[in-house]
């Protein structure tokens, strides 16, 4: 195979890194604008031009390098060329990109995006929620992921690579923020690049103690996860804005499970769940699959049987018990309320 027919995924998570990151700069930029030029796509999920210029570069450059590149973005908008040459060298030197994905077949690879994941509450003024996401799926499992928060500091970079557990710029709850490095020098990381098992740093989160905390949707109450969450029976719910943010709160210890009904897509979850695995966590749908995660139409990409994230030292078979949805017949009855 020639080398644009394979991928190496250690080069390409640096190169995601570099594009998160621009993007993040386009983010800035338009809210600096005050003209955020917001669109309804119906469903009170709104758009703006942001969203768009962040999705361009973030295409455009990856598919200057990788022309076979399979990309999936929120966005349903045209790319146009770029001359900017991402960066693929990002990744400390501990990083030890395993054999097996130094040259993955590139019809193996999809790379899911949300160029800019919490677009309600950016448009409210919300700024903390937004998260860049960029996920990478290797044969429909998520391998490695960036979470760039371009309001956090002058822009707060987290990635993960699931392979070795290599995990950059999550602070777990037991440390007080030695881990967000810039992934430019990556001097301060948790890596267990070692072995394929999850980062250490984040077993011992306070999703050990007794208390249950929950984060759930800040923008999209239901039916369903009125139910949801009162079968979890968590001490304490914290409603939170965009997907990526919940999953963050989950992996730092704010909270130790999140619950989500209908409304998330693949390019919500793909990265956070990658980063989530390397902190320890699980993330699947409430039946307690994993989520898969292949090139595909529009239609296929929402995660039909919502999800659940659970921090390291959770139980997560012992959450999917108590919400007890076995299937899409049982999550479907939830939409409509008991009758009073």
């Amino acid at each position: 195979m020639s080398d644009g027919d394979v991928i190496n995924v250690g080069e390409l998570l640096s190169a995601c890194i570099d594009a998160a990151q621009r993007a993040g700069e386009e983010i800035r930029k338009v809210w600096m604008s005050g003209d955020l030029q917001i669109k309804d796509k119906g469903g009170n999920d709104p758009m703006t031009v942001a969203d768009i210029r962040a999705q361009q570069l973030i295409v455009g450059t990856l598919e200057r390098i990788w022309p076979r590149l399979q990309i999936v973005g929120e966005e349903d908008c045209a790319t146009p060329a770029t001359d900017i040459d991402l960066r693929r060298d990002l990744l400390p030197v501990s990083a030890l990109v395993p054999e097996s994905l130094r040259a993955v077949p590139a019809q193996d690879v999809v790379i899911f995006i949300d160029p800019l994941d919490a677009t309600k509450e950016f448009t409210l003024g919300r700024v903390e929620a937004v998260i860049t996401l960029i996920g990478i799926a290797v044969c429909g499992v998520p391998a490695a992921g960036v979470m760039y928060q371009p309001f956090v500091d002058e822009g707060r970079t987290m990635y993960g690579l699931c392979a070795t557990g290599l995990l950059v710029g999550v602070t777990s709850p037991t440390q007080s923020g030695a881990n967000q490095t810039s992934p430019a020098t990556a001097t301060t990381v948790s890596d267990s690049s070692s072995s394929s098992s999850p980062s250490s740093s984040s077993s011992s989160s306070s999703s050990t103690t007794s208390e249950l905390v929950a984060v759930s949707s800040l923008s999209h109450p239901s039916a369903q996860l009125s139910a949801l969450l009162a079968r979890l029976n968590a001490d304490r719910n914290l409603p939170v804005g965009g997907c990526g943010h919940k999953v963050l709160k989950v992996m730092e210890g704010e909270a130790n499970v999140y619950v989500g009904t209908g409304g998330t897509k693949k390019w919500d979850t793909c990265a956070p769940s990658a980063l989530l695995h390397c902190a320890g966590g699980r993330l699947t749908d409430l039946a307690g699959q994993p989520l898969r995660y292949f090139c595909g139409g529009r239609d296929e990409m929402e995660n039909r049987l919502g999800l659940v994230a659970t921090a390291a030292g959770v139980d997560h078979d012992e959450i999917i018990a108590r919400l007890a949805v076995p299937d899409q017949e049982s999550f479907d009855a939830l939409k409509t309320p008991p009758p009073a």
